[in-house]
């Protein structure tokens, strides 16, 4: 299928509270629920940063489901656009499902929005919302779509996982630089104390 299929519900607000607020970060952690899965999103912007990082914990205990991340663009006229090995691909915003692999972006030739994340290669575009999937909690290795009564049988994307992701303006000849963000998220630099010589 090339669409996910109709939207069934979205996630509600439980909680939202200020966890870290200082000079150099303000932090802001979200809870919501669907069903009997949780998302908990803690928001940070730095002060001198155009990107709003977003470190993501979901619990998934719904079956069957393809759980998504909305984010709202409010951009005229604007081509979509996913990378691959490297380059990127242009995307039509017609809702349809696209593999890319550490960012996509919505732009026109003034300005732009891009998703950067560490773990997440489905996006689709479709009106003035860019998605990306975080879950989808179909039967493992599900040929034929028939069930047995009674079998326990194990599923996909259930349980906990975290994410990193990130959301930041761009512009169309500014893609080199998303792919370079993604390698410092998922590659970040690790600080190594050396013994004694």
């Amino acid at each position: 299928r090339e669409k996910m299929g109709e939207l069934c519900g979205a996630f509600m607000k439980t909680e939202c509270k200020i966890v870290e607020e200082g000079p150099v970060r303000v932090s802001v952690q979200c809870k919501y629920t669907y069903g009997r899965s949780e998302l908990k999103q803690t928001f940070s912007l730095n002060a001198d940063a155009a990107e709003l990082i977003v470190k993501a914990a979901f619990r998934s205990e719904d079956p069957h489901k393809a759980f998504k991340i909305s984010i709202p663009v409010n951009i005229e006229d604007y081509s979509c656009y996913t990378e691959t090995p490297y380059g990127y691909t242009e995307r039509k915003a017609d809702g349809k499902e696209n593999f890319g692999h550490g960012w996509a972006a919505v732009c026109n030739e003034e300005e732009g929005l891009a998703v950067i994340n560490d773990s997440k290669y489905s996006y689709s575009f479709d009106g003035n919302e860019m998605q990306f999937v975080i879950a989808r909690t179909a039967i493992y290795a599900d040929h034929c779509g028939i069930r047995e009564f009674g079998y326990d049988y194990d599923y996909l994307d259930m349980d906990e996982q975290e994410f990193l992701y990130a959301i930041r303006p761009t512009r169309k000849n500014s893609f080199a630089e998303l792919s370079k963000e993604v390698a410092e998220i998922v590659y970040p630099c690790h600080v190594l104390r050396e013994g004694y010589h």
